[in-house]
């Protein structure tokens, strides 16, 4: 079946001449592992360029639930980053976050919240330029509330200790 949703890649690996293993986490499917084919020569429709780390792509699948590998037919670039990929800083938060969510992030069911969460917040580092140098802990802290572990502070004026 042929399915179109967005996804977030979170890593990569090489496969053969020209094809790459993604594990991208889509807005539709959860974690998926995909292989795209034909990403590096003069002649390939699919450019590795593209399928960096937390990179935002728009991804058609071949998806089969008998199958642990889905194909990707086309992926394209939804949201291109303007400052990420030419600051050291920014591209190398991207990367922490990037191998962070690879280990944590095991369910294949959908999370469009999460997701959402994931998209806004990689646009937001995009585009900020004073002040990104805590915005990994920002965004782990405010992770742990959709993974159900945020603390709670409630009233008591105690900070992060439990009620």
């Amino acid at each position: 079946m042929l399915s179109k949703t967005r996804g977030i890649v979170l890593h990569s690996v090489r496969y053969g001449e020209s094809s790459l293993i993604l594990t991208v986490y889509t807005r539709d499917f959860g974690r998926k592992s995909c292989m795209v084919n034909a990403t590096r020569g003069l002649k390939a429709r699919n450019k590795s360029a593209i399928m960096q780390p937390m990179y935002i792509l728009d991804l058609e699948l071949y998806l089969k639930k008998s199958r642990e590998l889905q194909r990707i037919k086309e992926c394209r670039l939804a949201e291109p980053y303007l400052s990420i990929p030419h600051e050291v800083k920014k591209s190398s938060q991207a990367l922490f976050l990037a191998e962070v969510l690879n280990k944590i992030l095991r369910e294949e069911e959908s999370n469009p919240p999460l997701y959402d969460f994931f998209e806004n917040a990689m646009i937001f580092l995009d585009v900020i330029d004073p002040g990104t140098a805590d915005f990994h802990v920002w965004f782990l802290s405010r992770l742990t509330e959709y993974l159900g572990i945020y603390p709670h502070l409630g009233d008591s004026g105690q900070g992060w200790l439990p009620v």
